[in-house]
């Protein structure tokens, strides 16, 4: 069944791009040759987001199914598939020091997860509109997210609390 390219990504060290599919599937293509290296098959609708692990060794995908998804990349294995998501995960990234993941989603709010136990660390909540972007700060240091209710807000990534309100969009922040 043929799907539209929905999202891609990099691997930190450039040898492989990751391809999310609107049908759930995700490619991995090798960089130098580009061909195909292997399929992942776990999500049944849109892959939102792709973010691969910044040691290479893992890759996490999001989807419109609700379920977040971790990789071996090197295998192709998946390691843990989170299933705690109440609505689409919209975006979703490793810590700089890779030790987190934060999974941003459309029911306002962004869960962030230890590594390796996938235990939820801290939920960020101060949102009233879906949480369609988060990222971190190089330093890891500070975390911002962005929403449909008009606004980015910065986060402690520690202690998930907010520091900072940023307002007067217009519209929606994606």
């Amino acid at each position: 069944m043929k799907s539209e390219v929905n999202i891609c990504a990099y691997s930190p060290n450039g040898r492989l791009l990751a391809i999310g599919f609107s049908g759930g599937a995700i490619s991995l293509i090798n960089t130098e040759s580009w061909l195909r290296v292997r399929d992942l098959a776990g999500h049944d609708r849109t892959v939102t987001y792709l973010s691969f692990s910044p040691d290479n060794a893992q890759l996490v995908s999001a989807s419109v199914d609700k379920l977040v998804k971790v990789w071996n990349v090197k295998t192709g294995a998946l390691e843990h598939t989170l299933d705690d998501q109440s609505e689409t995960v919209a975006c979703i990234i490793y810590s700089p020091d890779g030790a987190r993941i934060a999974a941003a989603s459309h029911d306002s709010t962004v869960r962030v997860y230890n590594r390796p136990s996938m235990n939820v660390a801290l939920e960020l909540k101060g949102h009233t509109g879906a949480v369609k972007s988060v990222t971190y700060s190089p330093s890891g240091n500070l975390m911002a997210t962005a929403s449909y209710d008009w606004t980015v807000r910065l986060w402690d990534p520690k202690t998930g609390l907010q520091r900072h309100v940023m307002r007067g969009h217009t519209a929606w922040v994606t």
